[in-house]
């Protein structure tokens, strides 16, 4: 894949690209509130104390994958059944406005590391990206990782596939994954997890996971059959 086809395909596919902010639970958020006041020596009152809230944090990426549907991985959303899904800047006029809307997980698979998000109003302001079929992955193809939107400057990254049907276990002590591939990546930073990989016809072949650790180029991407199955057991 030339450099041209794969910036051409990554710039079609970047509006689809979403970053992915967890939504703390809220209810320790008042006992914040009340923590900040006695350390300040103040009594806040009740209708400041209810719009007080803990911030939500940015972790992850997504993409569409329908009108009202973001695919991520689950590890992504773990600690939250609530998330803020931000999209990319739309011009109007000359101002750059950009959508950010709540959304609800509604499945996981937790031993593939995915989850699906849907957004509780309205439809997602761009299209969703197309997923290959299954098997349509081969050892030393030329792939695309993109990229977390807001976080990184760049929109993907080459990738070529070293392994097909790779077992990992993570750091972080999920349980160990079957069927994943890995990838040799020119780049994979934080927040980059849930993005999708690419094949040369802007299909997603597959969803970044993890890298194999600091300081290497090695990453690993959840095979699309998972997203497939994910997807028809929320039937889309």
């Amino acid at each position: 894949m030339s450099a041209e086809q794969q910036e051409r395909i990554a710039r079609k596919a970047i509006t689809s690209c979403v970053s992915i902010a967890r939504v703390p639970d809220q209810t320790g958020s008042a006992r914040v509130v009340d923590v900040l006041g006695e350390l300040l020596g103040v009594e806040f009152p009740d209708d400041i104390r209810g719009e007080m809230r803990i911030m939500p944090v940015a972790i992850g990426s997504g993409f569409i994958v329908s009108e009202s549907h973001i695919l991520t991985n689950n590890h992504v959303v773990e600690d939250a059944d609530v998330t803020e899904v931000h999209f990319q800047a739309q011009r109007v006029g000359n101002i750059a406005v950009r959508r950010i809307a709540t959304g609800r997980v509604i499945e996981r698979d937790a031993v593939n590391d995915l989850a699906l998000i849907k957004i509780e109003k309205g439809d997602v302001p761009f299209s969703p990206l197309s997923l290959a079929k299954k098997g349509s992955v081969r050892i030393g193809q030329h792939l695309i990782a993109m990229k977390n939107p807001r976080v990184n400057n760049f929109m993907g990254s080459s990738a070529l596939v070293e392994g097909l049907g790779c077992m990992i276990s993570t750091e972080r002590g999920d349980p160990p994954a079957h069927n994943v591939m890995k990838l040799r990546v020119g780049s994979v930073q934080n927040g980059d997890s849930g993005s999708p990989v690419l094949n040369e016809r802007g299909k997603v072949v597959g969803i970044m996971r993890a890298r194999e650790k600091e300081g290497t180029s090695m990453g690993y991407a959840v095979n699309v059959e998972h997203a497939h199955t994910l997807l028809k057991r929320a039937g889309l």
